[in-house]
């Protein structure tokens, strides 16, 4: 099912839905695109401005009388409702919302009362929320809240495998250079562990994640391209120091030397750390089937051999034998080795 057949689904049912995922995946902007693309009203509301006085209105002065105003997004969504137009109130980030914010979320969200009126009844609202622990100053939403809501894990919506179908078509809308994105969709492709990977506490520490990744593509997309040392701070910045260490391995190898190369005969690099991206470009390559994994055996076996590559082919071949390979395994992969050299110093580390 699509993405937006299952967002579709959830506007039908007319019930307030919390979507909870890790921060960063491009939950506010899928929900905003659908609304858009169905030439709705959408109006994004951070829990943390949520102020439980004044939520229920302000008072102000018409016509000699005291009465409650309400804000003028309230007045935006009930006109589009009424007008037979989407229509969505989006709280965005509600654990972040202390417990009297989320009394004054609860209001929204159930009684959908905003001032001294009722929003309409077509207009749909909907919320978001990290996990607690993975918010900025988290807090746990009451019983009383999520016995409202229908609860809905965002990978059940947007997978990453969703995400990173999309990604290029995103970039492509934000005028970044086609090279740059195709660069990270390549590396995305072949270490999906690094799409996103939040910490599971609080930190300075920058991660992976669908929002970081999009950073990547726009510093790679400046012209002039930034100088090695700085590119290298950059993308550290945004996706951390180890995944950035490794994608710029990926870039420097990829322009090098490919897996089909090393196959037809071609020796490593010289240079050590071109040498490794070649090497982890070739293992990701035999990972993706039993044939394949047989076929990156084989080239290992022969390139261990080579002079002063024998420890950088020792840890790649340890670690296509210790990912999982469609039609093969371990012990199976472990027993076509017959380099002697090369098994001996992998079996002391695979079966220590």
């Amino acid at each position: 099912m699509a993405v937006q057949d299952r967002l579709s689904m959830l506007f039908a049912t007319r019930r307030p839905c919390l979507m909870v995922g890790p921060p960063g995946v491009g939950k506010t902007a899928l929900i905003r695109d659908f609304i858009q693309g169905l030439q709705g009203e959408f109006h994004h509301l951070p829990a943390y401005r949520l102020d439980p006085y004044t939520i229920g209105g302000l008072p102000a002065h018409r016509e000699g009388r005291t009465v409650i105003g309400i804000p003028e997004w309230a007045d935006r969504l009930n006109g589009a409702a009424a007008a037979g137009r989407a229509a969505l109130l989006f709280i965005d980030e509600l654990t972040t919302a202390a417990p009297s914010q989320q009394t004054a979320a609860l209001t929204l969200l159930s009684d959908r009362l905003v001032g001294d009126q009722h929003l309409h009844p077509e207009v749909r609202v909907w919320a978001a929320a990290n996990p607690p622990e993975q918010a900025s100053g988290g807090f746990a939403l009451e019983p009383p809240m999520i016995s409202r809501l229908v609860v809905v894990p965002w990978e059940s919506v947007f997978s990453l495998a969703d995400w990173l179908r999309s990604f290029p078509d995103w970039c492509t809308r934000k005028g970044y250079d086609a090279d740059a994105v195709r660069l990270v969709c390549d590396f995305l492709g072949q270490h999906r562990e690094a799409i996103s990977n939040p910490p599971g506490e609080a930190g300075m520490e920058p991660y992976p994640c669908p929002r970081s990744w999009e950073s990547v593509v726009a510093i790679l997309s400046q012209r002039p391209a930034p100088s090695n040392t700085w590119l290298q701070a950059l993308i550290a910045g945004c996706v951390g120091p180890r995944v950035a260490a490794d994608f710029l391995r990926f870039r420097k190898g990829r322009h090098l030397l490919s897996p089909q190369q090393l196959l037809e005969g071609a020796p490593l690099p010289m240079e050590a750390d071109v040498r490794t991206a070649v090497l982890e470009q070739l293992v990701d390559w035999a990972r993706r089937s039993g044939r394949q994994a047989l076929e990156g055996l084989d080239c290992l076996q022969r390139l261990a051999d080579q002079e002063g590559a024998f420890a950088q082919v020792v840890q790649a071949t340890i670690r296509l034998l210790g990912v999982d390979i469609p039609g093969i395994d371990t012990v199976d992969l472990l027993g076509r080795i017959e380099h002697p050299r090369l098994r001996r110093a992998v079996e002391e580390v695979v079966c220590a």
